[in-house]
């Protein structure tokens, strides 16, 4: 009878221990995912941050061209952004209200950039032509100084994500100890 009770004893700790090594290893592999993504995440920020000074050489030749009546193709290589989709979707409740607000303004305004610079040539080439816009020039000019900038505030966001110390770009932070 002892060894019947022994028996039941050594197979539900071994049913337990086997529970406790399967769920450790796949909280293990899941820490080790989310570890990789950020790692990823911050290869592929600092990737787009060294193709910031040709972004805004681009441009500057473009605002030159145009302040020449020319225009410039400003269409270039996307910024990366796969990194971040995948560290986002997969990973959203490992990153603080900071650390993804600050990545959201950073790719949103990647984005902006790159939809701009692929759009650029046919919008004013159609603007010019149809003399929809009085003064096109002065507008794409405009545009292009703006989106510099914020190609500027950009580098900076980026500096900050890499550093560990993101900028609290909606002020979430300041909000919530009020």
């Amino acid at each position: 009878m002892e060894v019947g009770i022994l028996s039941s004893i050594m197979a539900i700790v071994g049913v337990l221990l086997g529970f406790m090594l399967g769920e450790g290893a796949r909280w293990i592999r899941y820490r080790y995912s989310i570890r990789v993504a950020k790692a990823a995440l911050a290869a592929e920020i600092r990737a787009d941050f060294a193709q910031l000074p040709k972004k805004l050489d681009i441009f500057q030749q473009s605002v030159s061209a145009m302040k020449k009546g020319q225009v410039l193709r400003m269409q270039s290589v996307h910024f990366a952004v796969s990194g971040y989709n995948r560290a986002i979707s997969g990973f959203y409740p490992h990153f603080t209200t900071k650390e993804r607000t600050c990545l959201h303004v950073i790719y949103e305004n990647f984005r902006i950039v790159d939809e701009f610079m692929d759009e650029f040539e046919d919008r004013i080439v159609a603007a010019t032509k149809d003399e929809a816009i009085r003064d096109p020039w002065t507008i794409y000019i405009n545009k292009c100084n703006d989106l510099m900038a914020s190609l500027e505030v950009q580098k900076h966001l980026a500096q900050s994500y890499l550093e560990g110390k993101p900028e609290d770009v909606f002020g979430t932070e300041a909000e919530a100890n009020q």
